[in-house]
């Protein structure tokens, strides 16, 4: 009885957990209306850079994700990308796992998405 318990704890913790699934990571493609520009992505797990038109494979996290693209020439161009929350995985982690899935997969970000898309303006000077 008590193997039964533990494979079946065992097999609700894992199934539960988002970052199990598909992990805290994911690509953001930028683009502007000036190519070439430089763009830098950021939040509280690390900053990225990429050249437009790029993509770049970030860590995910409940903070929104900070964008500036810079070309000589140009007024920078600034986005704020929001941080939502993977709908299904939330729940998975929560009606199976008892919410112990959720609280490792907020803390680690794979709970979260970003826009997989973004457009950037950036204006002559």
């Amino acid at each position: 009885m008590k193997k039964i318990f533990a494979l079946l704890t065992s097999f609700i913790l894992l199934t539960s957990c988002a970052s199990t699934m598909s992990g805290n990571s994911q690509n953001i493609t930028v683009t502007s209306n000036v190519q070439g520009a430089t763009c830098t992505l950021s939040n509280d797990k690390g900053t990225w850079t990429l050249t437009t038109p790029g993509s770049a494979v970030i860590t995910s996290s409940r903070v929104n994700l900070a964008l500036t693209c810079a070309k000589e020439g140009y007024l920078n161009g600034v986005a704020s990308l929001p941080s939502k929350h993977k709908d299904s995985a939330t729940w998975g982690n929560v009606i199976l796992g008892g919410g112990i899935g959720y609280i490792i997969d907020r803390k680690s970000g794979a709970a979260f998405i970003y826009p997989q898309q973004v457009t950037v303006d950036l204006t002559k000077k």
